[in-house]
């Protein structure tokens, strides 16, 4: 369940920031500039809002598809984990008919 409400943060912040990109990009450059400043918190660690005054919009973009890379990275580890969990789930659950199995046919024997 965890790693499901992870999955949505992230599916979320990756559907905001896609928006947000292609917001940006039909923006004056007065309104980029101004933009540029405020770029939204993106996990809690990393911060784009201290941007220095000096970087040009193509440098902001290069590092805002930066991020997106790391998130698209982040989802596709997140997805493999949860193939993982998906997997040990039904080994489990195999597992646990096997020992039911098991135990019903040792109470036939008793």
């Amino acid at each position: 369940m965890e790693m499901h409400d992870e999955n949505e943060k992230l599916m979320g912040l990756y559907e905001i920031t896609m928006h947000e990109r292609d917001e940006l990009r039909m923006l004056s450059s007065d309104e980029q500039k101004r933009v540029r400043e405020k770029l939204i918190e993106v996990d809690g660690e990393k911060c784009l809002q201290s941007l220095a005054s000096s970087l040009n919009v193509e440098q902001a973009f290069i590092e805002f598809d930066k991020v997106l890379r790391e998130i698209e990275v982040t989802e596709e580890g997140l997805q493999l984990k949860q193939e993982l969990i998906r997997s040990h789930e039904l080994l489990s659950s195999e597992i646990q008919e096997k020992r039911a199995l098991v135990d019903k046919k040792l109470s036939a024997l008793r």
